[in-house]
């Protein structure tokens, strides 16, 4: 597993940037207030890319979990979608190396929940 000197070493992104409740901007903040660096966000609708561009001056914003991860190096992701879309957005990400967290609830069965952790054990990185 990699290893960061600070959390200012550490880029972050969102997947899924709704405006229900603006979780995704709250957890950009939050870890931007514990150092970390916003880089990257992806939501499926086009309308929220400038709303995160204007929150965020100089993200990058994409379409797709699948765009962001090929066009960012970004190394953790809160994946903030619905809740059905968790497990399949978390085990893209963890397949690509990059460390999850998910918003709640973590996935909507026990199989995802177990395939999520797996995908972490097998790319050595961390999901919470």
């Amino acid at each position: 597993m990699k290893s960061y000197a600070s959390a200012a070493d550490i880029k972050v992104g969102v997947v899924g940037y709704g405006a229900s409740f603006n979780i995704a901007r709250h957890h950009l903040h939050e870890m931007k207030r514990a150092g970390m660096v916003p880089v990257a966000m992806a939501d499926i609708d086009p309308t929220r890319l400038p709303v995160a561009a204007e929150d965020f001056p100089g993200i990058k914003t994409f379409l797709s979990a699948t765009e962001m991860l090929a066009g960012s190096d970004v190394d953790l992701i809160a994946v903030c979608t619905p809740h059905n879309m968790h497990a399949p957005v978390a085990i893209e990400c963890l397949n690509a190396g990059r460390h999850v967290v998910t918003e709640k609830p973590f996935a909507v069965t026990t199989a995802q929940c177990d395939a999520m952790i797996a995908a972490a054990k097998a790319n050595d990185v961390v999901l919470s």
